[in-house]
């Protein structure tokens, strides 16, 4: 099945073409348990291409895969089998150290559940993912403080996240998967608990960040994702394995 470029019109078949400017999987396979009477094949020989600057949608039903192969790309995880490619390292073959590095280094994370410690500050959770890197107490207030503005936070860089609203609450997950400043955005169902009013404002703060360069690779099940104008391409997922016929 062909792939949509929204920027050109063009069509491009590239689901299962090698793109080695970004990101690659090759037969990339995850088995959970592997040889127990509970063995489980979460994502099966799965070959997908992301070229940088797309927004693609992984979307499926739960249990199709499409979060496992996620956190195959974002490294957060080491495939069973095959290769995962982030530009043109086999990230796959690197000590978990370096595989540390290019994590923090190249993805900015964006969980559904937002993950934020509610009795810190919203300036201390956004810096939270500098504090193992070598950047100094000055380099990091400056970081964040410039995210918290762009983001609309500035005001409230001194409260404490569980005196937020969900939407800010929203933004502050947001800033923080930005402090790295990271080429890839990874957002696994970020609108899973959110509602209609969020969910599009979530979308405009992404639909911003492509605008700028990034790469934004989403897991999601939500139609108003997949089918939103940002979206390059949707690669649909079903037991482990790409749906060629429910990708576009």
């Amino acid at each position: 099945m062909e792939g949509r470029d929204r920027r050109s019109g063009r069509g491009d078949a590239v689901i299962n073409s090698p793109d080695p400017s970004l990101i690659f999987t090759e037969e990339a396979t995850k088995v959970y348990n592997p040889r127990r009477p509970d063995e489980v094949c979460a994502v099966d020989k799965v070959t997908v291409a992301v070229g940088r600057g797309e927004v693609v949608a992984l979307k499926g039903p739960s249990g199709s895969g499409k979060t496992t192969l996620l956190s195959l790309i974002g490294c957060m995880a080491r495939p069973t089998s095959g290769r995962i490619v982030v530009d043109g390292r086999d990230v796959a073959k690197l000590s978990e150290e370096v595989l540390t590095k290019v994590r923090r280094r190249k993805f900015g994370f964006i969980f559904q559940q937002f993950n934020l410690i509610s009795d810190l500050t919203v300036l201390d959770n956004v810096m939270l993912p500098l504090y193992p890197v070598d950047v100094g107490p000055a380099e990091m207030r400056r970081r964040a403080d410039s995210i918290l503005a762009e983001l609309g936070l500035q005001d409230k860089r001194a409260r404490r996240v569980r005196k937020l609203s969900g939407g800010e609450q929203q933004r502050v997950a947001v800033a923080r998967a930005l402090i790295n400043e990271p080429e890839i955005i990874i957002a696994d169902e970020p609108t899973a608990h959110l509602d209609q009013q969020l969910s599009d404002e979530l979308m405009r703060i992404l639909e911003d960040l492509n605008r700028d360069g990034k790469t934004v690779i989403i897991s999601t099940h939500d139609a108003l994702i997949y089918n939103h104008r940002i979206v390059d391409r949707v690669i649909a997922m079903r037991d482990g394995r790409v749906d060629a016929g429910d990708s576009t």
